[in-house]
């Protein structure tokens, strides 16, 4: 019987091969840009394999992706690239007039620096552009005629340029009315900006998020200082409130702000209805109960570590607002018991926090998606592992109670498992051949992360002929993926590429596996192979394109239908 692929197979397969061509310079010689003529979807995802593929430092083969006028996403976050080669991008894209028309989004990284005012010249050229993400200084008015401009994100290092960044911020986008994130992190910590965020707010009222930069301060400052009977509402829905303790230690300068945080939260909650996603760090309890007014959140971070024992506050809290949301994490203070918070939690789908002793039975717990838990004992990890049945992500840290024994008892229980596809551990006690039998168990698994485990969990899935990715757990499982689900952050989850980086076809056109020149009419466009239609995202492909890749789609139909 014939194997047949679906259409998306036949797609990467051909994104997989032109970027093959494109790193052999195989159409440089033409006298006209083939990809000037093809649909913007397939460049972007020509562009995205490509920078996956190529060498480290290695920029030039996206040379006619650059030319086009057709790329849309300019994403070279991750790439480390040296000084020459971002001066050949830059080139590349300014010499050619129209090169930047459809750019709607630049993510660059932190190798990329700013020379001779090329990033403000770049930004100049993209009258489209929706994303700028970078790290390094700029001049913000070259974003004054980007009017479909809705999310900036920077990072400092310097205080200097992050007071005169947001000091320039506030006047100079005040026409930008689309912006709907402004993301500017420092390193350290500052209580000089609130005066700014402020300002950020009142011109903006599209503005939903402000990144990990605290809100609470510069709500309180507007609420305090407005008219009496005028006190204005904003459209935020993803908020930071507190100190950013993951940036700089916390230090006596912040004693006058902890005592005035509960006023702080109190504002915030009140100018700020609409919020969806909270981050905050609690000083004292007293600034849980002006969470209760929020009635649309949905997806709270809550960090106890400067605050002593909370639970019957919080536990408080939870009894008022558990019930809206769908996204909890939990970290430091005093463990908090876990079916309890499930007691009143009973719509959440993804939880993170420290594990004590389970007293009650919850079906509540049914109902996890995902599941981060810390220093959980044996018998509670025993009881969410054999209850949780619609679990798939799970990641345990400091999980010294799983050994062979519990992960035994667990598989006694029916379906106990059955829907993980990612399971990250850090610090357990199984052995090779219990972890065998997870692979065997776990139907549905597709990745594994484990701090000594990771070679053997690749040899036991070439045994088993399982397709399961090892994640080398260099890192503890929450760098893996951290506490708040994709589908409610951007930025947080998985950032797997829909394209995988290893290429099926190798050099087979350097070996001399290609078949010679087929006529036109050998496969036609849309292409159709064992009656699978391909259409390219309706793209039509140039025909300089599509000869070689029709070549490609031949030799693989006839290898497949051996």
């Amino acid at each position: 019987m014939r194997k047949k692929m679906s259409p998306d197979s036949l797609y990467k397969l051909c994104i997989q091969a032109t970027s093959d061509y494109l790193q052999e310079k195989y159409w440089n010689r033409e006298n006209t840009n083939p990809f000037s003529q093809v649909n913007c979807n397939v460049v972007n995802d020509v562009f995205r394999y490509l920078v996956i593929d190529l060498d480290i430092g290695k920029l030039n083969p996206l040379e006619l992706l650059l030319k086009s006028g057709q790329l849309q996403n300019l994403d070279l976050d991750g790439r480390d690239s040296p000084k020459n080669q971002w001066k050949f991008l830059m080139t590349t894209l300014l010499e050619e007039r129209d090169s930047c028309r459809n750019i709607t989004c630049i993510l660059l990284p932190e190798s990329f620096k700013n020379d001779e005012n090329s990033l403000e010249r770049l930004i100049e050229k993209c009258p489209l552009l929706e994303t700028l993400d970078v790290s390094t200084y700029f001049n913000l008015s070259a974003l004054k005629n980007c009017v479909r401009l809705k999310y900036v994100k920077n990072y400092f290092s310097g205080m200097g340029e992050y007071i005169y960044f947001f000091n320039e911020a506030a006047d100079t986008l005040a026409n930008l009315q689309n912006l709907e994130k402004f993301d500017i992190f420092l390193c350290r910590n500052s209580s000089s900006y609130y005066r700014n965020i402020a300002i950020m707010l009142q011109n903006h009222p599209k503005l939903v998020s402000l990144g990990d930069t605290d809100s609470s301060w510069a709500a309180h400052h507007i609420h305090t200082t407005c008219r009496t009977g005028t006190v204005p509402r904003f459209g935020l829905k993803d908020c930071f409130w507190g100190y950013n303790r993951n940036v700089e230690k916390f230090n006596r300068n912040q004693i006058a702000y902890t005592q005035q945080f509960p006023e702080f939260v109190k504002s915030a909650a009140i100018l700020f209805p609409l919020v969806e996603k909270l981050r905050i760090v609690v000083y004292n309890e007293d600034c849980m109960e002006h969470l209760k007014k929020l009635k649309h959140l949905r997806v709270l971070e809550i960090d106890f570590k400067l605050c002593g024992d909370s639970s019957a506050a919080f536990i408080s809290l939870l009894s008022e607002i558990g019930h809206r949301l769908k996204c909890l994490s939990i970290v430091g203070g005093s463990d908090m018991p876990v079916d309890v918070v499930m007691k009143y939690c009973s719509n959440v789908v993804h939880l993170d926090l420290c594990c004590r002793g389970i007293e009650t039975d919850s079906k509540n717990f049914r109902q996890l998606k995902r599941l981060l838990v810390r220093n959980v004992d044996e018998e509670s990890l025993e009881y969410l592992l054999r209850n949780a049945l619609n679990l798939r992500e799970l990641l345990l840290v400091d999980a010294v109670r799983l050994d062979d024994a519990l992960l035994h008892e667990i598989f006694k229980f029916k379906n106990a498992l059955s829907q993980v596809n990612t399971i990250a551990v850090y610090e357990c006690e199984l052995s090779r051949e219990r972890l065998k039998e997870m692979v065997q168990k776990c139907l549905n698994l597709e990745r594994v992360a484990f701090e000594t485990l990771d070679a053997d969990v690749t040899t036991v899935a070439n045994e088993l002929k399982r397709d399961i990715r090892a994640t080398l757990a260099s890192q503890p499982p929450w760098s893996l993926a951290r506490a708040l689900p994709e589908e409610h952050h951007e930025e947080v989850g998985y950032s797997s590429s829909s394209l995988p980086s290893p290429r099926y076809l190798g050099d087979l056109r350097r070996r001399g596996h290609l078949p010679g020149d087929l006529p036109d009419e050998g496969v036609p466009h849309p292409f159709v192979l064992d009656g699978v239609v391909l259409e390219f995202h309706q793209g039509n492909l140039p025909r300089i394109l599509q000869h070689e890749i029709q070549q490609i789609l031949v030799i693989y139909t006839k290898q497949i239908n051996k």
